[in-house]
């Protein structure tokens, strides 16, 4: 018996690795634009929230894309934001980033703790944060939104907690990524 479970899983190996043979493991990018490509399936990790009309989705790889072979993205950024209106469907939001740990906070004790740093916290009505999939030894943004009339972002504040030299602080950005100031923690 046990020489039949060996065997077994010699036969099954190669089929694991080689999970979706007919597609190279290549990413769409790679393909000429005039060129029909297919690569593998890969995972993606779905959540969404609904605030109101708007549907908020964070993407996400299960497993980061530079760890080759067993990578599931193809983008330097695998995390992303999408928010868009429901009865529309048309996207009001969108960003690419290497994030992760997507949280969501509407009018609690989460917010308030970042009301005295960013500059327009009277017009925001929700608020993500997410980390961030690099060494950066605990750095996180914070995006800020307005969704009373219509939906607006209005921008974003950055915490670098200092642990590779320098003092903990706060970058706040606008909404064309431009930097608005810096607060010392």
């Amino acid at each position: 018996m046990r020489l039949f479970i060996y065997f077994f899983i010699l036969l099954i190996i190669p089929v694991l690795t080689n999970a979706d043979p007919k597609y190279n493991d290549s990413c769409l990018y790679q393909f000429e634009s005039e060129d029909y490509g297919e690569t593998r399936q890969r995972l993606t990790v779905v959540k969404n929230h609904k605030i109101g009309n708007f549907i908020i989705n964070f993407y996400g790889t299960p497993i980061w894309n530079d760890m080759y072979p067993h990578s599931e993205g193809c983008d330097s950024d695998d995390g992303k934001i999408l928010i868009y209106d429901k009865e529309s469907q048309k996207p009001l939001y969108h960003k690419s980033d290497i994030g992760f740990n997507f949280e969501i906070f509407t009018k609690d004790n989460k917010i308030e703790k970042y009301t005295n740093i960013f500059s327009r916290s009277n017009e925001m009505d929700f608020i993500i944060k997410h980390g961030y999939m690099a060494n950066c030894g605990g750095c996180y943004s914070v995006l800020f939104f307005k969704t009373d009339q219509e939906f607006r972002y209005l921008g974003e504040l950055f915490y670098d907690p200092g642990k590779y030299g320098g003092t903990a602080h706060y970058k706040e950005y606008d909404v064309n990524k431009q930097k608005i100031q810096e607060y010392k923690k």
